[in-house]
């Protein structure tokens, strides 16, 4: 097991001649080994770590400037969720003494959703849903997204209370939908100078980046956490778990969400651009 911990029980039984089940008893009881999964991660490039750790310096010089800022940051993203609610982690497994708190999601279901939400410490917008009227999922591009952010997001984000749309500094990520030219104009008439955070702004958000969005670090979880308790079987089901679960967040969670964000960005410049969800989980 130390040299192939990669190595699965059915193929060890047959290499010793022992039974599986004697070989899983050895492993647990003798070894005290369990079995664990890999996330599959993209390697990080050193351009990578240096786009992170400058934006860290610039967004830690801001927030030190401006306490306020972390008030009007608006974060946003967009996530698939599954019916099925379930993972497939076949073959993706190997022994350890420890959990190393790695893992690998893949849907059972081809059956899933795709969720929009904008998350600040006052509220969220959203969910919206990327689909057509008769409720088919469609996939995000340029004109979807510009259409969301035109009918639905500015015109909520007008009407809401402790929302200033003078002041509003709002976050995207830098998927190309999101980055067109008609759109980032587009944005920049709302999001002026240096309140858009995405690529290609005066500040520009660094790729790779969950571990800076309260959305992945806090919100999805959250949200996958809570709404198949009951188990959903059907799409509208799954919606209105969404948003019922959206709905019922206090804004002190929101808050804690959204200060987290300082925290992170301290650590990311601590690890020079690195990677730091193996310091915040720990």
């Amino acid at each position: 097991m130390q040299q192939s911990p990669r190595k699965s029980t059915r193929r060890l039984s047959q290499e010793v001649s022992i039974s599986r089940t004697s070989v899983h008893r050895i492993i647990h009881s003798d070894l005290n080994l369990f079995s664990y999964k890999v996330q599959i991660l993209q390697a990080q490039t050193e351009a990578n770590k240096t786009e992170r750790f400058e934006f860290g310096q610039t967004i830690s010089e801001v927030i030190e400037n401006e306490p306020q800022l972390l008030d009007c940051l608006l974060f946003s993203d967009e996530a698939h969720f599954h019916l099925s609610g379930h993972v497939n982690k076949q073959n993706l497994g190997f022994w350890a003494n420890e959990e190393p708190h790695e893992h690998v999601e893949k849907p059972l279901s081809v059956e899933k959703i795709t969720v929009w939400c904008a998350l600040g410490k006052n509220g969220i917008f959203g969910p919206y849903f990327f689909e057509e009227h008769n409720g088919h999922r469609v996939t995000i591009n340029s004109d979807r997204y510009i259409e969301m952010l035109r009918r639905r997001f500015i015109p909520a984000l007008r009407r809401r209370r402790g929302f200033d749309m003078n002041t509003v500094v709002f976050q995207q990520d830098g998927a190309p939908p999101h980055c067109s030219d008609r759109i980032l104009q587009y944005l920049r008439q709302h999001f002026p100078g240096d309140r858009l955070f995405s690529r290609r702004t005066d500040k520009p958000w660094p790729p790779y980046s969950p571990d800076l969005s309260p959305l992945d670090y806090f919100l999805w979880g959250y949200l996958k956490e809570r709404m198949y308790v009951d188990n959903p079987d059907t799409i509208d089901r799954l919606k209105e778990n969404i948003q019922g679960e959206i709905r019922r967040i206090p804004n002190d969670m929101l808050e804690r969400a959204v200060n987290n964000f300082n925290v992170r960005v301290a650590n990311v410049i601590q690890e020079r651009g690195a990677w730091i969800e193996h310091i915040i989980n720990q």
